[in-house]
């Protein structure tokens, strides 16, 4: 019945383990690969848990036989398992990875909680539920279609134009600097609404300076006749 891969934390030993325990065992039930730096638990394992250290983390997340991923949702395993299309099952930490658990629900490739005290039941009602729920696996498919469609990926496109900015940072001739800039309607109507705004301000501070000055000579002058003298 396919693969549980599990790429959580060694905080998460006793859920996973329990996880195990209630998936279908055997030949026809459904095995769990939690990848981790350790090789050894405190407990007998059972006997569809498989624990790794070694394996690579995209050789298990693409494996064709991958049903469901249990992530953290950082922000590598989350497009990692938006590239290879596999539904995700997402157990947030921070803030963080708790907006990318919100996006792959929203893209409806993934079940999400945020308890920290989540029982090994719950994830077990969601492993079947995504599993015998093709609208999930269908989702993923959509996701990762879109992001193989592109044309140019982002590292290409990363690796292309730092190349050109040290192909091209002693050029004195600037091929692909333009004679003049273009500038849109919007752009103009901006500018002409602010040299008309940086008028009217002028003018109404030179105007306000001016009466001003007025009031305080008149003063003086009103002080120097006596009219305000006792």
């Amino acid at each position: 019945m396919g693969t549980i891969v599990a790429l959580l934390d060694e905080n998460y030993e006793t859920l996973i383990q329990e996880l195990a325990k209630k998936l279908p065992k055997g030949r026809e039930g459904q095995a769990v690969v939690w990848k981790i730096d350790k090789d050894d638990t405190n407990v007998a394992v059972p006997e569809n848990l498989f624990i790794h250290r070694d394996i690579d983390r995209q050789d298990l997340i693409g494996y064709s036989r991958t049903r469901i991923v249990l992530s953290h949702c950082t922000d590598t395993e989350f497009l990692e398992a938006a590239f290879h299309g596999t539904p995700v099952i997402c157990l947030p930490r921070d803030t963080h990875e708790s907006l990318n658990s919100a996006r792959a629900v929203e893209l409806g490739f993934a079940r999400s909680t945020e308890d920290a005290y989540v029982s090994a039941e719950e994830i077990a009602n969601m492993v079947h539920e995504i599993h015998e729920t093709a609208a999930y696996r269908e989702n993923a498919r959509k996701v990762s279609l879109a992001i193989r469609d592109r044309l140019n990926p982002a590292s290409d496109r990363l690796v292309y134009w730092l190349g050109y900015i040290a192909r091209t940072k002693d050029d004195s001739r600037k091929f692909h600097r333009p004679k003049s800039h273009a500038k849109t309607l919007t752009e103009d109507i901006q500018f002409f609404v602010g040299l008309l705004v940086g008028v009217i301000f002028g003018i109404v501070s030179t105007g306000s300076a001016v009466v001003m000055r007025y009031l305080i000579t008149a003063n003086k002058v009103q002080k120097s006749k006596g009219r305000y003298t006792r």
